[in-house]
């Protein structure tokens, strides 16, 4: 690839957008020699977005920029990072972040805002214990090499505030 002095420099773009023009927005960023794009968390989840721009782009980083944290599970969050570094070729980043209190219980119905720096650190815990988040690995191994269980997810999402938001048990 040549460069363009562009290659720290990232794009965004918007989930509101059609897929096919998430898309070709995409890989007008990639030809234009910029690093990555951004998708926001701001009218929509940044998953969909992001997986536009994966079928149209090879290099091209995708990220979330920023994720809301606290409005789903982590293990679903972990989930979706999951799915778009595997559609993507390994170039997804993870941008996760508190949102403001009225967004969160307000727009979302989420109670207990509570401090978000703590209750972040513990999502980015939860998502890094998840077994779908071993980017290295690609298993349900954890570091030690023994297999997570089903209870032990379980016990591990219930024992974080997020645990009771989705329905989880």
């Amino acid at each position: 690839m040549t460069t363009t002095g562009n290659e720290r420099y990232w794009g965004i773009v918007a989930p509101l957008m059609p897929a096919g023009t998430i898309a070709e927005a995409a890989k007008q960023q990639e030809d234009t020699g910029l690093l990555g794009t951004f998708a926001a968390q701001v009218y929509g989840p940044p998953w969909t977005a992001l997986a536009a721009a994966a079928t149209t782009t090879t290099r091209l980083q995708l990220a979330s920029g920023i994720a809301q944290a606290f409005v789903r599970s982590p293990f679903e969050t972990a989930m979706k990072a999951m799915d778009l570094d595997r559609i993507s070729g390994g170039r997804f980043v993870l941008g996760l972040g508190p949102t403001v209190r009225s967004w969160s219980e307000g727009a979302y119905g989420v109670p207990g805002y509570g401090r978000p720096l703590a209750h972040l650190r513990e999502v980015v815990e939860v998502i890094r214990c998840s077994p779908s988040s071993r980017r290295s690995q690609r298993s349900t191994s954890r570091p030690s090499g023994k297999r997570s269980s089903p209870d032990e997810l379980r016990a591990l999402r219930s024992s974080t505030p997020l645990g009771t938001l989705r329905g989880s048990s």
